[in-house]
């Protein structure tokens, strides 16, 4: 669940009197696989199977955008991890990020929010996050797991935003 809270996972609560739900949306049909493997791993919490959203996207280039997403029932046991990632209605990343990070989550962030770069270093695509909570996940994966990364700026035009690149040995 932390893996994917980090990557592209969110969790919906109406109020903060409701129950949660998970919700997964992936790009179609390149990760379809990767998403039908979550589905059945949350099968059991799910009402409806995955569906295939069509999205026109960018006016200027016309390229219409697929993805493929499912949303788990709500639920309460749900509730503690989006009073963890969710602050005034934005994800954020726990300040214990570095005692709630396993082996398994790192595995499944790497799944949901990662990509190979040149030399074959990993990418770990943190834009969604402000450079305080990057530098906190890169000492969670230093303390935790001894990974040697880097930190550096996407972007341009003001919209800087940062990504954690995780170096070979």
């Amino acid at each position: 669940m932390i893996g994917i809270m980090l990557g592209d996972g969110y969790l919906e609560r109406a109020k903060p009197t409701h129950t949660t739900r998970l919700c997964i949306e992936q790009a179609y049909p390149e990760k379809e696989n990767y998403l039908l493997s979550l589905f059945d791993l949350f099968k059991p919490l799910v009402i409806s199977k995955p569906k295939v959203i069509v999205r026109k996207a960018d006016k200027r280039t016309g390229k219409i955008y697929k993805s493929i997403a499912f949303k788990t029932s709500t639920m309460e046991c749900l509730n503690k991890y989006h009073d963890l990632f969710y602050k005034d209605k934005i994800k954020i990343v726990p300040q214990n990020i570095h005692e709630l990070l396993t082996a398994r989550g790192l595995a499944y962030w790497i799944m949901d929010d990662g990509s190979k770069i040149f030399y074959n270093q990993t990418i770990l695509h943190t834009r969604a996050f402000t450079k305080e909570e990057v530098i906190l996940l890169q000492k969670a994966l230093k303390i935790k797991f001894k990974l040697i990364t880097r930190i550096e700026k996407k972007g341009k035009n003001g919209n800087i935003q940062w990504v954690i690149v995780i170096l070979l040995k």
